[in-house]
């Protein structure tokens, strides 16, 4: 792994899970937001958020936001997820 892809995956962000990823796409470039696309419904945004903000702008856009999660993964927590949890600490 390299070091930006480490740095990616500890890397501060809020997972949402929408009805529809092309809004959620739409509202978050017009926001200006740095995001990256998980799946068919779900998306990491690693901008600050005005939560919102965000929510009102995708309910105009008949979008239904089913799940925000904030994921802070530290250097630490992401080694030890990788060698097994915390089974090995």
């Amino acid at each position: 792994m390299s070091a930006e892809e480490l740095d990616a995956k500890c890397q501060k962000c809020t997972t949402v899970e929408v009805s529809d990823i092309n809004a959620l796409v739409g509202v978050l470039d017009g926001m200006n937001l740095k995001y990256s696309i998980l799946a068919d419904k779900k998306a990491d945004i690693y901008s600050e958020l005005q939560v919102t903000r965000l929510i009102e702008t995708l309910a105009k856009e008949n979008c239904i936001v089913y799940s925000f999660r904030e994921k802070d993964e530290s250097l630490e927590s992401f080694y030890m997820n990788l060698v097994g949890g915390k089974s090995h600490a």
